[in-house]
């Protein structure tokens, strides 16, 4: 199952900053509803896996891991790297402003104290199908830096739901205390930059995930 995350993975980050090859026949359009589509099904493999009942029973009911994702040993130095965390949350930034920053930059995609960006006009009403993201583009211009990549209010609600999940890892799984102050600071400077420019949180469903992110930090690590 881990190879199939990291397949998984891999294929986001191609999608996402736009490395994966098209037929030179399709048209813009043709190649920004398939690279929507396969971001929504990588998206939905990537959920069912971290949904996978990985010991097939429920932890004991006394455990402080209730409720926690009960990973094997052998994805510690997979959860522990700090590249799936940075890339979902780039993601979610280029999702909901149209342009997609270095997936491997802090977690947020911007630096601290950085202004937001400009989110594309009527970007978060759009849907992922639509468009040809010409308008990503003229931001991903402006901006200088970036991936231009079309809106999606629905594929950004669905990126925070993956982090959810990924925030709800077993806490003995880390080999130390360290690590996992690690793994919890790239969560909390990701929701940081969210809330600092306010991305997504317009949108009701972006909005109700990332509060749920937040309510599983606090549970998880409290």
């Amino acid at each position: 199952l881990r190879r199939v995350f990291e397949f998984g993975m891999a294929t986001l980050f191609q999608v996402a900053t736009r490395k994966l090859r098209h037929d030179d026949n399709m048209s813009p359009a043709e190649a920004t509803r398939l690279e929507a589509s396969l971001l929504d099904q990588t998206l939905l493999l990537l959920r069912r896996c971290l949904e996978f009942d990985f010991i097939g029973t429920r932890p004991d009911e006394t455990s402080d891991e209730l409720g926690s994702i009960q990973v094997p040993s052998t994805w510690r130095d997979l959860v522990q790297s700090p590249a799936t965390v940075r890339l979902l949350f780039a993601l979610h930034r280029g999702l909901t402003t149209g342009v997609m920053p270095d997936p491997m930059s802090a977690a947020g995609g911007g630096a601290r104290g950085a202004p937001p960006t400009t989110p594309v006009s009527g970007a978060m009403g759009s849907s992922a199908s639509g468009g040809s993201g010409g308008g990503a583009a003229a931001v991903a211009a402006a901006a200088g830096a970036g991936q231009a990549i079309t809106p999606s209010p629905l594929l950004a609600s669905r990126t925070l739901q993956l982090l959810n999940l990924w925030a709800s890892v077993r806490r003995s799984l880390f080999a130390s205390d360290a690590a996992r102050r690690s793994f919890l600071g790239e969560l909390v400077v990701g929701c940081t930059a969210i809330m600092r420019d306010r991305l997504g949180l317009s949108h009701e469903d972006c909005f109700l995930h990332f509060c749920r992110l937040l309510g599983r930090l606090k549970s998880n690590y409290q």
